[in-house]
């Protein structure tokens, strides 16, 4: 089965999941940036290409798209812990303590 262009959100999200597990990362990264133009502002997409941007060691990116998560889905633990752990692996001591 071939999956066409008018792939709705959950389906490209699931894609590039599945695409980042497989360590295709740029490719991973296109379907989530998709997946983020036809259902914006949704948390579990932003979140899951914060990882991808993470294996790629785009860690602005990163806190960019973890900031956005976290004002869409406050205190969700694993977008918290991982805006600490990015801000520690940046130096950022006081920003990881400030989470």
């Amino acid at each position: 089965m071939f999956l066409n262009q008018t792939m709705h959100s959950p389906s490209l999200r699931i894609r590039g999941d599945v695409e980042g597990m497989l360590k295709e990362y740029q490719r991973a990264w296109k379907d989530l940036d998709k997946a983020d133009v036809i259902e914006p502002n949704n948390a579990f997409t932003l979140r899951s290409r914060g990882t991808i941007k993470y294996m790629l060691d785009d860690y602005q990116g990163v806190l960019e798209d973890l900031d956005k998560a976290n004002v869409l889905e406050r205190n969700n633990v694993f977008t918290l812990m991982s805006c600490g752990t990015i801000k520690y692996m940046l130096d950022d001591y006081q920003g990881a303590l400030e989470i």
